[in-house]
């Protein structure tokens, strides 16, 4: 995946669960002050037409000269040439999850990616919205050597908050950015397949620790991402 790093364009190994590096909102969606930064990518590849909802306005391009454009583009294009058709796994999760800005900043970001032949699959955190979701209930996470101990009602929240409120609210910000997001879980299409966790203590190997409905993936079986990928969906 492309990302920005200072003044340079870099690649991510695609196949390995990557951060998406959320660039500092570009000023090339607005009048740009004297010795403000701009994102050079966002300004060669505007977001407008089908990477933006109908009633958003194009950003103004005006003050960026043609050579700026040409060596952000023959940066580029090695990268997207690399990466076209492969599978770019993106960790979702931070503050770009609670910041106005960076989310929308992340949901261009993505559905760019697709525009340009690669195949984004969104992988995202919750763990602050169910700590708020457990509260809400009068309910105390617990935690056991990092693990969180999950029993049935704990689960029903997690599902909930994770496939209910967190991934909609992705799917959503993708789709008004020009992308056709559509949420999965580990149950659809078999995705995921797991078993019970054994979580030995750390400190005695003779003590096993019961952490509730937490597994260990055994398997994953892409093929239900892969039809959506072949349909011009994003994963989430």
């Amino acid at each position: 995946m492309l990302v920005r790093e200072g003044r340079k364009v870099v690649a991510v190994t695609a196949g390995r669960h990557a951060s998406i590096v959320a660039p500092r909102r570009a000023a090339c969606h607005a009048p740009r002050s004297a010795g403000q930064p701009y994102n050079r990518l966002r300004c060669v590849f505007p977001r407008h037409a089908a990477m933006t909802a109908p009633h958003a306005a194009a950003p103004d391009l005006s003050h960026i000269g043609a050579r700026d454009k040409a060596e952000i583009l023959s940066m580029a294009l090695p990268y997207i040439r690399k990466f076209h058709g492969k599978t770019i796994v993106i960790k979702y999760g931070g503050n770009a999850m609670t910041d106005p800005a960076l989310q929308q900043d992340f949901a261009e970001d993505v559905v760019l990616l697709k525009l340009v032949g690669m195949n984004p699959v969104v992988v995202h955190g919750g763990g602050p919205q169910i700590e708020e979701a457990l509260a809400r209930l009068g309910k105390k996470g617990t935690f056991i050597q990092g693990m969180r101990v999950t029993d049935a009602e704990t689960m029903e929240v997690v599902e909930w908050v994770l496939a209910g409120q967190v991934q909609q609210d992705i799917v959503g910000l993708i789709n008004v950015a020009g992308g056709k997001a559509v949420g999965l879980t580990g149950r659809d299409g078999g995705l995921i397949r797991a078993r019970k966790l054994r979580m030995i203590d750390a400190k005695d190997p003779r003590i096993e620790h019961d952490v509730g409905q937490v597994g260990e993936i055994e398997s994953i079986d892409p093929s239900v991402v892969k039809a959506l990928q072949d349909d011009q969906f994003i994963p989430v």
